[in-house]
């Protein structure tokens, strides 16, 4: 497996979307998927969404070519009791500094998400925000405006079962508005994550591994394209650094990272051998 920004394309939850809604008769398209978890994301429309439904997800088989998905710093200390964090480059700045964001590892193999159970049911307590999200996502248009996003080409959209979007007034139904809150939560998120990789970067505190497990039948399989934090540079830091790193927060969530790592023993246990493994 080599985790990529292909496993949490566009890594900070928004993608933009042609102002083009061909003659009317379709929802605006968007230019790029988020991940491969949104098939047909288009931005939500009075025109074409009032008195639609969507029914809560219960079969993740939506997820299970999905090997990490982005982790927001506010989850890091639930996530970590259940999955190893590693960090991936999504790109550079302006200056040339890499950016990188921390993932929920799901798997060890490429296209293999060790959480999904064969009949489509999430084998763990918590859930990413990333994933409880969807099928909804935020969505900039060519203003430069956010706006919801839903995946049309998922099944729980509907127009018979499930919580009401849009009623027949054109107004958002009190579930849409808590759909709206959560992703409003959740870009919050994703700035507060930016400003910990940000320092992460500038203390030079990433190196480059790979993290790997044995499998029940003892077969080997390690992640690579992967950045962790390195415990020696950590400890070189001056006293004054640590000291700020502590009472920002970041310090914790550092040593979450690092206690995460301890979950790649159990992810591996999960996983089947390479010949049992689902082809994508």
């Amino acid at each position: 497996m080599n985790a990529s920004t292909d496993t949490v394309n566009n890594a900070n939850g928004v993608a933009p979307v042609n102002n083009v809604e061909a003659s009317g008769q379709q929802p605006a398209a968007v230019r790029k998927p988020l991940s491969a978890l949104y098939k047909d994301l288009v931005l939500l429309d009075r025109r074409f969404h009032t008195g639609k439904r969507v029914k809560p997800v219960s079969d993740w088989t939506i997820a299970r070519s999905m090997n990490a998905v982005f982790a927001s710093v506010v989850e890091f200390y639930d996530i970590a009791r259940e999955y190893p964090i590693a960090f991936i480059v999504v790109g550079q700045t302006d200056q040339g500094r890499a950016l990188v964001s921390p993932v929920a590892l799901l798997g060890l193999r490429d296209l293999e998400n060790a959480y999904v159970t064969p009949d489509g049911q999430w084998n763990a307590r918590y859930i990413p925000a990333f994933l409880r999200r969807y099928p909804f996502a935020f969505v900039q248009t060519e203003d430069n405006q956010l706006g919801v996003g839903i995946d049309a080409a998922w099944s729980g959209l509907n127009d018979t079962d499930g919580e009401l979007l849009i009623d027949e007034k054109g107004e958002s139904t009190p579930f849409l508005q808590q759909v709206l809150k959560f992703l409003d939560h959740f870009e919050q998120d994703v700035h507060r994550t930016r400003i910990l990789c940000d320092k992460l970067v500038e203390l030079n505190l990433l190196r480059a591994g790979e993290i790997g497990g044995q499998l029940p039948n003892g077969e080997t399989v390690k992640a690579t394209g992967l950045f962790l934090i390195d415990e020696q540079k950590l400890r070189e830091l001056p006293d004054a650094t640590v000291l700020e790193l502590h009472r920002n927060g970041m310090l914790g969530l550092i040593n979450a990272h690092l206690l995460s790592v301890g979950q790649v023993s159990q992810l591996a246990q999960r996983m089947l051998p390479a010949q049992q493994a689902p082809q994508a």
